[in-house]
C-alpha cells in the first residue's frame, strides 16, 4: 500500500510508521500508543504488521486516521526472533512509497528498523512495551552480564547504582545466555542496536517509575 495520505484540504499528512514485534505483549502497547498519537496529533499513523497479526489489529483500531500496512513474512526457515529481519527490505519499500515519512518507531526487539531509517534519513525512536526502569535492567544485563562475574546469588548492576538483584530474579533465557546462544544472538542484533536510536519511548506511567 502507498504510505502517503491526504488531508481533506488536499494538503498532505506527515507519516509516523510504527512497527511492533509480532507478538501479542507487543501489538497491544503499539495499538495504545497508536491511539495515543493519532488523538494528540494530525500525523498519519501506519502499523505495520505481518499478514498473521495486521487483521487483529484491524479489528482492533478505533480510528480511521490509522492504518495497517501488511508486510509479507516469509516461510520459516530459522527461528522467528530472528526471521523477523526479514521485513527489512519490504519495510524499506513502504516507506520509499512515501517522500512525507517522519519518524519510524521500531520495537525495541526490531533494532533492525534503525538501519533502515538511517539509510532513508528518516528519524528513528525506539518504544519498550515494558517500563523505562525494567527496560534499564535488562539493558545491563544483556550489555554487561554482571551475574557472570561473580559466583554470589547476590550481585549488583553496575549501571544502576545502588540496585542487587539476585539469580532467583532471572529468567531462564538471560541465566543460561553464554554469549553465543540465540537469545544472546537476538538482542545483540536486535534489543542492543535500539538503544542508539533518537528517541526511546517506554510504556509506562510516571508514578511507577520512582
Amino acid at each position: 500500500m502507498a504510505a502517503s495520505h491526504l488531508q481533506a484540504s488536499g494538503e498532505e499528512v506527515e507519516d509516523v510508521v510504527l512497527v511492533p514485534f509480532p507478538a501479542q505483549g507487543h501489538l497491544i502497547p503499539f495499538l495504545a500508543l497508536a491511539h495515543l498519537l493519532a488523538h494528540r496529533t494530525s500525523y498519519a499513523i501506519i502499523l505495520v504488521g505481518t499478514p498473521g497479526n495486521a487483521q487483529k489489529m484491524r479489528s482492533m483500531l478505533a480510528t480511521a486516521t490509522i492504518t495497517v500496512a501488511e508486510l509479507p513474512f516469509p516461510a520459516l526457515t530459522t527461528d522467528c526472533r530472528l526471521a523477523v529481519e526479514s521485513l527489512q527490505p519490504a519495510l524499506k519499500r513502504l516507506l520509499s512509497e512515501s517522500p512525507r515519512s517522519l519518524c519510524l518507531i521500531g520495537d525495541a526487539f526490531c533494532g533492525w528498523t534503525l538501519s533502515v531509517a538511517e539509510e532513508l534519513g528518516i528519524f528513528h525512536a525506539s518504544f519498550s512495551t515494558s517500563g523505562e526502569f525494567g527496560t534499564s535492567v535488562v539493558a545491563c544485563l544483556w550489555l554487561q552480564m554482571p551475574h557472570k562475574n561473580t559466583d554470589s546469588d547476590e550481585f549488583e548492576l553496575p549501571d544502576l547504582v545502588g540496585l542487587k538483584l539476585s539469580r532467583s530474579h532471572l529468567p531462564p533465557n538471560i541465566l543460561a545466555a553464554d554469549g553465543m546462544d540465540l537469545w544472546s544472538e537476538f538482542m545483540r542484533r536486535n534489543f542492543l542496536p535500539s538503544l542508539h536510536s533518537g528517541g526511546l519511548l517506554c510504556n509506562t506511567v510516571a508514578e511507577l517509575e520512582p
